[in-house]
């Protein structure tokens, strides 16, 4: 059983609609994951989440994937813009 938790910080400037979600490699999308991204106002940052409780039987890739297509910059070089956190549980 593994622990898998995204973030993805969209700084002040960023406009951004999407839906955000983890994917297994056959497409299906991990309940509970998906965190809808609505951030129209570009004076306020805005931090995304979502998280699944999954169990493998082997090798599984998984992915976080966007709805729709975006692009973020950092303020600074070096930024951490996403992170992805994989904890095994049991």
């Amino acid at each position: 059983m593994y622990r898998l938790q995204y973030l993805v910080n969209f700084p002040v400037a960023a406009r951004v609609n999407t839906v955000l979600s983890l994917r297994l490699e056959d497409g299906g999308v991990l309940p509970a994951s998906s965190c809808h991204v609505d951030k129209e106002n570009g004076g306020q940052p805005f931090t995304a989440a979502g998280q699944a409780i999954l169990k493998f039987a082997g090798e599984a890739a998984v992915t976080l994937v966007s709805s729709r297509a975006f692009s973020i910059s950092g303020a600074a070089a070096g930024d951490t813009l996403a992170s992805l956190l994989v904890e095994r549980i049991l």
